[in-house]
């Protein structure tokens, strides 16, 4: 009979202690999103000399074929049976360190409640709250989805005294640790832009003094700022250094345009007022400690626009609000290596035999099929409600190959026009108006020799969740169509392995659902949109 090795290593680096032969009951599950899952075994009381100290809590554990890793992850859970004589140990995988790690922090944030002030220097300075930050104070311009950032704009004609000066402040919940914004200035007069920061509203440091020689006009100055460790409050002001009082420094402006507040990256070069997930997601792995960064593949089909928590919530929210708006599989796997990973769906990494399964079982429904969709959403030009319809023609569908009828009845999650509103139809349609969604479930023994892609045959405990695996011998409707059909290719979603009774299992998905995805791509806008 085939043998796991199970290593426990304690934190802080003691001896590891190797639990082989004496571990039994070993079992491990691996997940499409979130990698390694749980992982429970059991040892004799008397085999550990010295006790549960031995195995601490929070140690490492690896669970080995060899040299081959099956799971690994950290021990959280002694179970011990004093009458039994026995220690059940539970563990769970290194995903948890997001569960662990919390933040209060925005990315990006477009409605900053920016607020006037005066007088921010004391006496001496006149601070006109009514001449600056005029235009879209505090708002991102939804009739302008190319404007980046918030824009704040001075009145171009401003009657001055000598050293007239106008300040704004911010006021955030959410740590901070770097500004990036662009300003351009007009006229002849000097102008300066300053940037203080403060962690309680009453002590505060100058990050920035950069004042516009007179004469300096047209260009646009990018400013990257690094603040300090414990920003609440951050202060932007603005001032002329005017020679003389009067009307002649009619025509001196200055646009501020606040691309981003906050990230650890450096922000140089992201002037689109959005990011890639990728940026996202190297910032956020930064934020946990232990968590390695591993493959990620960049998508460039949507940027995130906005992703705030001003409201302390773990990191873990923050990645699942990420992967909502993309068809992408994310985990943490060996050496605490976080991946998030574009996957082929229709190219298998493993083929199963008939003959290698125990168990097999496929479940497809036209429940979850329709053959119209109807869609009623608020017109955002007229306010009105409206309807938007799409008719499925796939004759893979049970309800077009027959010609009944099946409806479907869908809410938009926003306002939108007629025309967004006609491709968020026909994309639930394509989605949910060709094949029955299928779910199936696997078991074989977990030391059957099965095939990968590369005609090797390896363990069947070698299959992990994320992966896709071929049964050729069940039937299908089209054997000329490659791909996953729902009958023979499927991607695995989940894998558990019972070393009691000898088989691992395989949670099988049939068909893709991308809807979602735009879904939650076009609540991600709107949000932005309406601050």
């Amino acid at each position: 009979m085939e043998q796991y090795t199970v290593v426990v290593i304690p934190q802080g680096g003691g001896a590891p202690v190797e639990l082989t032969p004496e571990a039994d009951s070993v079992g491990f599950t691996t997940m499409t999103y979130g990698g390694f899952g749980s992982c429970t075994f059991a040892v004799p009381l008397a085999q550990l000399r010295g006790g549960i100290r031995r195995i601490p809590k929070l140690s490492t554990v690896r669970l080995l074929h060899g040299s081959r890793l099956l799971w690994e992850g950290r021990l959280e859970d002694h179970e011990v049976d004093y009458i039994s004589e026995r220690v059940g140990v539970n563990c769970f995988g290194y995903q948890r360190l997001l569960d662990d790690t919390s933040v209060k922090r925005i990315w990006i944030q477009r409605a900053i409640g920016w607020q006037l002030v005066t007088d921010l220097f004391g006496t001496g300075q006149n601070f006109s709250p009514r001449t600056w930050f005029a235009s879209a104070v505090g708002r991102f311009d939804p009739t302008n989805l190319a404007r980046n950032g918030v824009l704040l704009s001075a009145q171009t004609n401003l009657a001055a005294s000598a050293g007239d000066g106008h300040g704004a402040w911010y006021y955030t919940d959410a740590g901070m640790s770097k500004i990036l914004f662009d300003e351009k200035k007009n006229g002849n007069d000097p102008i300066a832009t300053e940037v203080y920061d403060s962690p309680n509203g009453t002590t505060w440091t100058s990050r920035h003094d950069a004042p516009v020689a007179g004469g300096t006009s047209g260009g646009t100055l990018h400013r990257n700022v690094t603040l300090g460790s414990s920003v609440k409050y951050l202060r932007l002001v603005c001032y002329f250094i005017s020679s003389v009082t009067g009307a002649n420094v009619a025509g001196e402006y200055e646009n501020i345009r606040l691309l981003h507040a906050v990230t650890t990256e450096d922000l140089t070069g992201f002037g689109s007022g959005s990011f890639y997930p990728e940026t996202l997601l190297n910032d956020i792995i930064s934020l946990v400690a232990g968590l390695n960064k591993g493959r990620i593949d960049n998508d460039t089909s949507f940027t995130i626009a906005q992703l705030a928590r001003t409201n302390r919530d773990k990191i873990r929210s923050v990645i699942e609000e990420i992967t909502s708006y993309y068809v992408r599989r994310w985990g943490v796997w060996e050496d605490k290596r976080f991946d998030w990973t574009a996957v082929n769906l229709d190219e298998a990494q493993w083929v199963l035999s008939l003959s290698d399964l125990k168990a097999c079982s496929i479940t497809s429904s036209v429940d979850n099929v329709m053959r119209t969709v109807y869609l009623s959403y608020q017109n955002v030009g007229s306010g009105l409600p409206e309807e938007a319809s799409a008719v499925a023609t796939d004759q893979r569908n049970p309800w077009v190959k027959s010609g009944e009828v099946k409806d479907e009845i869908l809410q938009a999650p926003v306002a939108m026009t007629s025309s967004s509103a006609a491709q968020l139809a026909s994309r639930i349609r394509d989605d949910h108006g060709s094949i029955p969604a299928v779910r199936g479930r696997v078991s074989l023994r977990a030391w059957a020799q099965v095939e990968n892609v590369a005609g090797q045959r390896m363990p069947a405990c070698y299959i992990r969740a994320g992966e896709n695996v071929l049964i050729p011998e069940l039937p299908k409707d089209d054997y000329l169509r490659p791909g996953r059909d729902g009958q023979t290719l499927f991607h695995v979603t989940a894998t558990s392995l019972d070393a009691e009774t000898g088989l691992v299992t395989l949670e099988l998905d049939g068909y893709s659902r991308t809807a979602d995805v735009l879904i939650s791509r076009i609540s991600a806008a709107t949000r932005v949109l309406t601050g």
